[in-house]
């Protein structure tokens, strides 16, 4: 999905179990689980605020908005 020229519809064709067939290409996934790695990440959602401060696992919009500061 990366790789094809429209991922939307590479990504909503296999949802529906479509076989989708892609270039390969270089992708940053080892980039992202190599830093992910570095921050300690060990799961998802994992959320940074500005200050650097992880804000781990799921939190409900109100909590999540305050915890970064949203208004």
């Amino acid at each position: 999905i990366w790789c094809s020229q429209d991922r939307n519809a590479a990504m909503d064709q296999a949802k529906m179990g479509a076989n989708v067939q892609a270039p390969s290409c270089a992708t940053p996934v080892q980039a992202h689980m190599a830093l992910g790695s570095r921050l300690g990440v060990r799961g998802t959602p994992a959320i940074f605020t500005e200050a650097g401060e992880q804000v781990g696992g799921y939190l409900p919009a109100a909590q999540l908005a305050q915890a970064v500061g949203a208004n």
